[in-house]
């Protein structure tokens, strides 16, 4: 794969950043790498020298719109977020990084000039509802985490509209597979079945549309290589609806292991319901394109890559 010119990605040592900039890598390019804070690079240590890593507070405009005029990168997948894990409940700080930072970094953007800007959105920006949504169905965030990621993705659209700049959002579903948050509940399920110890479970019913971090990495290059449909907004999802007692079965199924199911032993969330999945047919017609794995086979996937790198069961963020 060709670029013609540089790529920034934010949120580099994060869950969805750090896949991307594995992937760029192995493509043999040379990514530049946007982190809050150095230190916290376990998901992408092993390539430090082979990307271009930056530390940059997004919240602060005068250093992002430095950084940008160095680089002036051509590519922009924007991963950074902040308020997406239990932990992380500081409202200020999610306004700052999902808001004024979004806001700081697109206008720096714009000033330099470039060819695609990624926004990453959320899946929670749609809050409950009763059925799949799809990109017009009306938003009802539920959490601080998801108006404040609903507001970048308002912004990102009147960028798109009013200057006629190529940003999109993709608004993510629930991604698992490599280098994910070990408190999270796939990697948990697979350390538990490792350990022979039963996870503590919410209800059974409550379900996700999970896609495998792969097939996020694969739409987002594909939407480099395209550059295509400014103004828009696109669910990233299989469009299935997995509840959790799915994902303990498949677990289970995969693994050989058998725990003592507890089931509610965990209290439910506040964002956990019984409904979760998208509509992703506006994906399907504009990019041609749909997820390689089911859930068996990208659970298969990703338990064969932690039983070759166990120790990132452990890895706290």
């Amino acid at each position: 794969m060709k670029l013609n010119g540089p790529i920034l990605i934010t949120g580099a040592s994060g869950f969805i950043g750090g896949n991307l900039m594995h992937r760029l890598v192995k493509l043999g390019i040379h990514p530049h790498a946007v982190v809050r804070r150095l230190g916290n690079d376990w998901r992408i240590k092993s390539i430090l020298n082979k990307i271009k890593l930056h530390e940059c507070d997004l919240a602060k405009e005068k250093e992002v719109s430095s950084l940008i005029q160095e680089i002036k990168p051509k590519y922009i997948i924007h991963c950074a977020s902040y308020g997406n894990y239990p932990s992380q409940t500081n409202v200020q700080t999610m306004i700052n990084t999902n808001i004024i930072g979004t806001f700081n970094l697109v206008n720096a953007c714009l000033k330099t000039g470039f060819k695609l800007f990624i926004n990453s959105g959320s899946s929670s920006e749609y809050g409950f509802q009763n059925a799949p949504s799809n990109e017009k169905t009306l938003p009802e965030p539920n959490s601080n985490y998801a108006w404040t990621k609903l507001s970048s993705t308002m912004y990102c659209q009147y960028i798109a509209r009013e200057f006629k700049a190529p940003v999109i959002t993709f608004r993510f579903y629930s991604v698992y597979g490599p280098y994910e948050e070990p408190s999270r509940l796939i990697p948990t399920l697979i350390r538990c079945s490792f350990e022979r110890k039963s996870p503590s479970l919410v209800s059974p019913r409550v379900a996700r549309d999970l896609i495998h971090i792969e097939d996020v990495v694969d739409i987002c290059l594909l939407a480099l290589k395209n550059r295509t449909a400014p103004d828009g907004i696109f669910n990233i999802g299989t469009g299935k609806r997995s509840t959790i007692k799915n994902v303990v079965s498949a677990v289970m199924q995969i693994t050989k292991a058998k725990f003592d199911l507890k089931w509610g032993s965990m209290p439910n969330r506040i964002w956990d319901t019984h409904v979760w999945a998208c509509d992703n047919k506006k994906l399907k017609r504009v990019f041609k394109w749909v997820p390689k794995r089911n859930l068996m086979t990208g659970l298969v996937e990703t338990i064969k890559w932690y039983q070759d790198h166990p120790q990132f069961l452990y890895h706290a963020n």
